[in-house]
């Protein structure tokens, strides 16, 4: 055989393995069944409620197991304020035991300015218990003295008295954690 039939013979060989690989999926490090990832942008409006607003693009991560089928359980991870990594995706699959059939998606999450309950309570008194009830009691006491400076002069004096009372009035036991 001439050494230029030999070459393609390897370059085939090794396109048909890469080829299987791929769509099988890598096994991972314990030598658990293979997995594939996927990852797409997907559009946002900065501003949901005006479709004229500047757009963004969110991360979508997708772990999809060997044995994952359209019927597979799925279980859905928003990242906290920080990027959406492979590495992070596929450590919290091997966290929970690199499950077989479930199909682990991860997307990121940013707040871009303006989703905490206090950037809009100088506008929406009425609403600023429900508001504090769904951003959870745990953040607020970290975040207080921050935005006390700002709030206290610029945009709601008496603000923070008010939240101070009504954090004291929510059940940490009622709030998802």
């Amino acid at each position: 055989m001439s050494f230029f039939f030999q070459k393609n013979i390897f370059i085939v060989a090794c396109s048909v393995i890469a080829l299987l690989l791929f769509i099988k999926g890598l096994p991972d490090a314990s030598g658990n069944a293979g997995y594939k990832l996927t990852e797409k942008w997907v559009p946002q409006m900065k501003y949901p409620q005006n479709l004229q607003s500047k757009q963004f693009y969110q991360q979508l991560l997708t772990l999809y197991p060997a044995k994952a089928t359209s019927n597979s359980p799925l279980l859905f991870v928003l990242g906290n304020e920080t990027g959406t990594t492979e590495e992070k995706l596929i450590s919290l699959y091997r966290i929970y035991g690199s499950p077989d059939e479930v199909i682990f998606m991860a997307a990121e999450h940013r707040s871009y300015g303006g989703t905490l309950a206090i950037t809009y309570s100088h506008k929406y008194p009425e609403t600023l218990n429900v508001a504090l009830a769904s951003s959870t009691r745990v953040k607020w006491p970290l975040l207080l003295n921050e935005y006390a400076a700002e709030f206290k002069t610029v945009q709601a004096p008496g603000f923070v008295q008010r939240l101070e009372q009504s954090m004291m009035h929510i059940a940490t036991d009622r709030v998802a954690l």
